[in-house]
């Protein structure tokens, strides 16, 4: 199986075969790896493996695979793994596809809270990394932890003057302070009373 991954001429039809062959089967990240790396063929035959009700991924391929594949083939993935906050922090690293898979990963699950983890891997991802916080902050079932708030008042005043916007978002001591503290002198505590005026500071 290995080896029709991998080959870039490799029809539909043969690589059908081989899994027909196999019941039961469990995909490994190595196995999500070398179809990734075949630039023709990969998300086809991705797109076969995921579709196939007798094949399982471990968590390291499925985190694989909404890290390199696009919403198609993570929509089927969900359907036999459900998300997991790891699958959702290494999604947000997808450059190509970060906003449409963490999308599909967001409304399949229960509800996840959004740490400093995975907002900072986001803000780095140059390409998707926008959209991606975009589908965190018009989601209600994310719940913004205050470290993400502070580090988007550190970081990026445009992001900052979304989250502010959400109700559910506590101006804390924490939150309060960096505003108060920004580089940006008073700056920080403008935009944090001009959007929350009636905001009550909690402990």
């Amino acid at each position: 199986m290995k080896a029709v991954m991998g080959n870039l001429s490799a029809g539909a039809e043969v690589f059908e075969g081989i899994l027909g062959i196999h019941q039961n089967t469990t995909i490994t990240a190595k196995e999500v790896k070398i179809a990734g790396a075949n630039w023709i063929k990969g998300n086809e035959l991705m797109r076969q493996l995921v579709s196939k009700v007798d094949v399982q991924f471990t968590e390291e391929a499925a985190e694989i695979i909404v890290r390199r594949f696009g919403e198609d083939v993570v929509s089927l993935l969900l359907k036999k793994h459900p998300p997991t906050r790891s699958m959702i922090s290494v999604a947000a690293m997808n450059k190509r596809h970060g906003g449409n898979v963490m999308r599909a990963l967001v409304e399949a699950s229960e509800g996840f809270e959004l740490d400093a983890n995975t907002f900072s891997v986001a803000l780095g991802n140059k390409l998707s990394g926008r959209e991606v916080i975009g589908v965190f902050l018009n989601r209600k079932k994310v719940k913004i932890m205050e470290e993400v708030v502070v580090m988007a008042l550190r970081l990026d005043f445009d992001i900052a003057q979304l989250l502010l916007r959400r109700e559910d978002i506590e101006v804390t001591e924490n939150v309060l302070y960096e505003a108060a503290t920004s580089t940006r002198g008073n700056a920080g505590m403008k935009l944090l009373f001009s959007l929350r005026p009636d905001a009550s500071i909690t402990e």
